[in-house]
């Protein structure tokens, strides 16, 4: 899981957060110069020094809907494991986007168990006409 161009994180935002025993394990969205965006992990055991997994944990799906960009994470653990819901999309323009799911038993490799977004925009002039974002 390399992501393609520039490998110079210029943009890191939306963090998501949640302690699993005793680590904390922090989701967040990172772009490069090429426009891509991808979800990454970082860990920590106080909640303030934190260390980066060295490569994304969620790719966008070139053939997908979510084929440019993945942004806002937010992380949820039962005993199913991991789920990651996380705005994706084509052309990271500011119409369209979807909101989409990804599953893991350890919160490192994931896989998408659907081929479609669990929530699309609804029709233009709806309220959520636009975009949707920020599961």
């Amino acid at each position: 899981m390399t992501p393609s161009g520039d490998s110079t994180e210029l943009f890191i935002g939306s963090p998501t957060v949640i302690l699993l025993r005793d680590t904390f394990r922090m989701y967040y969205a990172s772009s490069d110069s090429s426009g891509r965006g991808w979800i990454r992990y970082a860990y920590s055991t106080d909640g303030l020094n934190w260390e980066k997994f060295p490569i994304p944990v969620l790719e966008p799906d070139d053939s997908s809907w979510d084929g440019k960009f993945l942004d806002t994470p937010e992380i949820i653990h039962d005993d199913g494991g991991f789920k990651l819901y996380y705005f994706g999309d084509t052309d990271n323009n500011p119409r369209g986007g979807s909101i989409g799911i990804a599953i893991s038993s350890n919160g490192i490799h994931w896989s998408k168990p659907l081929e479609q977004p669990v929530l699309n925009p609804d029709q233009p002039g709806e309220w959520d006409g636009l975009f949707i974002e920020s599961p």
